[in-house]
């Protein structure tokens, strides 16, 4: 065993010699080191004019280290080429010259694996997507194309992430290793991710209608984005705290001086209070965004307010927001809020209430105020005695009695033996009732005199028919919470319209295509006042409305406009062709690619499947790009064929990524059109057979047969080789290697009477060794 361990070898030691065998295995041995042990090894540049400083790697490799209070370097970040841009390599070695980083390995099958991933959130639950996340908009992938789907992020990263977030509080902040995409808009866990694309579906919604599951923060948006914001199915009922300025001041039916009758039917009372104009009350109620519930208020003071809120009281919305009516018809009007000074000096009768309760009427409440001629005075006291209270006569007071009965008796006859007048206060005289009003007004009835309470009832009632104009919940999500710690949530036309919280409703909450309105939907899309479809007029704002008329079915046209503008693709994922991609340029962003190559990376690459195959069409015209009226996927093959080994594009459409690579490592377009162009010349030029040979398989994937040259031009034993055109096939070999016996094994390949070594399948002739 120790002499054969000790033999000079030449061959390596795998199973098989065959070259093709023995490079499949050198590379699976490869990948097999890369997975176990660093998959980031083959991206590594030792040529890179400044390598990465040792220190460096050390601080990005040492996760041992204590986290810093900023992020450390990632490995990617060290690593001195661009990832994912060089030319795909068979493992056998790189030219002089060419790209460092190869599109083989882990790191490349990772990063393939995960942009390949279409944005579906249970796909983060499966383990080999351990090292992917998902952007769901704005993202860049590995060569640099618009993305919106799965990007790689190493475990690096993540640790380095979290490590931050540990430190700095808060949640991690996590970007793709290679690709761009915001961290907002890069999620890692299922979760996290349908989060956020209901939250994002929702920021494309345009507007919170019933069809949708979005609800509008009134009053906040947060920077970047429209006010929508995910709530969940609709309708949704809630509890709202009913607050009340006053509760009334006489007992309506079962005793209540205030009754809320709900959508349902249902009621809810507070008993009536003898305070002039203050006695805060609260009570809660169910009810849900458009519902139409009635307030009746038995014996209104002077002034008075309302509003719901919920429960924590962070949101609020004020009564008269949703008024729709009230009875007596202009007995209440609204008074101004709560600094006015109608309610100033009203409340100054109730001064140490008021002290207290200011502080909890919002700012947003509006009060009302009573038109005494309309809806009459409440009653502040009845006295019976002989003559107006002046504090020196003997009376009864009698008011709890009088305004207790307002409400249940048709008439009363002022006379002792009404219960509450009694015992006699000045017996053997005559005695009236004296009514002192709230206004400062008074009134008195003698003895005898037949009070018509229905009508004192009636004239002082007031009934409010108020309609829910929002939902007072927090939003679902805890970044949605950030965002919209307070105030109301809208989430139907009619609230919008109630609420005034959106340009493309009415108050009764149809539908208002105003310019204004599109505008806010247009731009919402993703669209800009330069695209052709801007709605700077009425016109245009109609014709941009949905056959069906109706918002959601405008907003998802725009949407669906719009992705195809960003992306090629339609909302469901479908590719368009060349001319729909540059109509929805032009209409949403009034900017249209001259062809599919036309964009941000024309002078750097890297460059797309799509415009590598124009250019592959187009190979032998230089003048292609200046513009292209129809789809490039209709442009025949003129120049090089769609079978040609090196064409970007599979015979079934698909990209070929290898072939991808090595285009898009010459930049620019410019140099691919060259490096094209220079595929399709040297199939034309026949004055290097191979050359040419090799250049028809690379620009059609023909294989050309050799000339037969004439018998006499050869001498034997080749007289068919197709080397020998002429007589100087006869000249003498040049010495092209020499091998020292035993140095070095070299595979040989005989033919029938002569010696030679078999040299890229050419034969070639053994010099004599002297």
């Amino acid at each position: 065993m120790l002499a054969w361990m000790g033999a000079p070898r030449v061959y390596e030691g795998f199973l098989t010699v065959d070259p093709p065998t023995q490079l499949a295995q050198r590379q699976q041995l490869q990948f097999e080191g890369e997975r176990r042990y660093n998959d980031l090894a083959r991206l590594q540049d030792p040529l890179a004019p400044t390598p990465p400083d040792a220190a460096m790697v050390d601080a990005a490799v040492n996760t041992a280290l204590p986290a810093a209070a900023t992020a450390r370097p990632s490995l990617l970040g060290l690593i001195g080429s661009s990832l994912g841009l060089g030319a795909a390599d068979d493992g056998s070695g790189k030219a002089p010259g060419a790209p460092t980083v190869e599109q083989t390995g882990i790191i490349a099958q990772k990063i393939a694996f995960c942009e390949s991933l279409p944005l579906d959130c249970t796909a983060l639950d499966d383990p080999r997507a351990a090292e992917c996340g998902m952007c769901h908009r704005d993202g860049l992938d590995s060569r640099g194309r618009a993305h919106r789907g799965g990007m790689f992020i190493s475990s690096d990263d993540q640790i380095r992430a979290n490590e931050l977030s540990n430190t700095n509080g808060g949640p991690a902040s996590y970007r793709p290793s290679v690709g761009s995409c915001a961290p907002q808009n890069f999620t890692l866990m299922r979760e996290n991710c349908q989060a956020r694309e209901l939250q994002l579906q929702c920021q494309r919604a345009g507007a919170a209608t019933s069809a949708n599951q979005c609800g509008q923060c009134y009053g906040a948006a947060p920077a970047g984005a429209t006010g929508l914001l995910y709530v969940g199915p609709k309708p949704r009922a809630y509890t709202a705290i009913l607050n009340v300025s006053h509760p009334g001041a006489y007992s309506g039916p079962g005793g209540a001086g205030l009754v809320v009758t709900l959508a349902n039917g249902g009621t809810v009372q507070l008993p009536p209070s003898s305070r002039a104009v203050l006695d805060p009350q609260t009570v809660a109620i169910t009810v849900t965004e458009g519902d139409t519930i009635k307030i009746q208020i038995y014996g209104c003071p002077a002034v008075w307010c309302g509003w719901l809120s919920s429960p924590d009281g962070k949101r609020v919305v004020s009564l008269d927001v949703g008024e729709q009516a009230i009875a007596p018809t202009n007995g209440l009007v609204i008074a101004g809020d709560k600094r006015s000074g109608q309610v100033g000096a009203a409340v100054a009768k109730d001064a140490d209430i008021w002290s207290t309760f200011q502080a909890q009427v919002p700012n947003t409440v509006l009060w009302y105020g009573r038109r005494s001629e309309i809806l009459l005075p409440i009653i502040r006291q009845a006295w019976y005695s002989t003559g107006p209270p002046d504090g020196i006569r003997q009376g009864a007071v009698v008011t709890d009695y009088v305004t207790s009965i307002i409400n249940t008796s048709s008439s009363i006859t002022i006379s002792t033996n009404l219960p509450g007048f009694s015992p006699d206060p000045a017996p053997g005289q005559a005695k009236m009732l004296w009514l002192t009003y709230d206004d400062g007004t008074s009134a008195s009835y003698p003895d005898g005199t037949t009070i018509t309470l229905t009508g004192i009832a009636t004239a002082t009632t007031a009934t409010l028919t108020i309609q829910v104009p929002a939902t007072l919940v927090d939003p679902i999500f805890a970044d949605d919470k950030a965002d919209c710690p307070t105030g109301p949530l809208v989430l139907t036309e009619v609230g919008a319209g109630l609420m005034g919280a959106h340009s493309c409703f009415k108050a009764d909450g149809s539908f208002n295509p105003t310019p204004y309105c599109l505008q806010e939907l247009f731009a919402a899309a993703g669209g800009t006042p330069k695209g052709t479809d801007y709605p700077s007029t009425q016109a245009k704002a109609t014709a941009l409305v949905a056959p069906s008329g109706t918002l959601d079915d405008t907003v998802a046209a725009l949407n669906n406009r719009a992705n195809i503008a960003l992306y090629g693709v339609d909302m469901n994922g479908a590719p368009v062709d060349f001319a729909t991609f540059k109509d929805a340029s032009m209409r949403m962003f009034g900017t249209a690619p001259k062809n599919p190559c036309d964009g941000p990376n024309a002078q750097t690459g890297p460059h797309s499947p799509e415009c590598l195959d124009y250019l592959w069409r187009t190979s032998g015209n230089p003048g292609a790009d200046a513009n292209v009226t129809v789809d490039p996927t209709s442009l025949p093959y003129q120049y090089c064929g769609a079978a040609g080994l090196l064409a970007p594009l599979n015979a079934d459409g698909t990209p070929n990524q290898a072939n991808v690579a090595a285009a898009n490592a010459n930049g620019s377009l410019p140099g691919i059109r060259g490096f094209y162009q220079s595929i399709f010349q040297a199939a034309r030029d026949s004055s290097d057979f191979d050359a040419q040979a090799a250049a028809m398989r690379n620009c059609y994937n023909i294989n050309l047969e050799p000339p037969v040259a004439p018998t006499g031009s050869c001498p034997p034993p080749n007289p068919t080789d197709w080397n020998c055109l002429g007589p100087s096939a006869t000249a003498q070999p040049e010495v092209f290697a020499v091998c020292p016996k035993n140095d070095y094994t070299v595979a040989r390949r005989r033919r029938r009477g002569q010696t030679g070594a078999a040299v890229r399948g050419r034969l070639m002739a053994r010099p004599t060794i002297r």
